[in-house]
């Protein structure tokens, strides 16, 4: 009998300037990544939602650290 793998979720907190590289990011987690259940990605909460995430995506949203005093993440 083989061992069961865990099942996991990846969290990815991104900013707008990363948008570009996110397709490349999904693509790889695609054929290269087992066992993850849902990628949940957080963004700033005035941040637009990136377009054409797969199924298996669920944005977050976090506060507004960006032009502010807060040190961020």
């Amino acid at each position: 009998m083989s061992a069961k793998l865990p099942t996991v979720d990846v969290f990815l907190i991104t900013y707008i300037k990363d948008f570009p590289w996110i397709p490349y990011l999904m693509r790889s987690i695609e054929l290269h990544v087992t066992g993850m259940r849902r990628l949940v990605l957080v963004l700033e909460k005035q941040d637009p939602v990136p377009e054409n995430l797969p199924s298996w995506v669920v944005v977050k949203r976090c506060r507004q650290y960006r032009d502010t005093d807060i040190a961020g993440y």
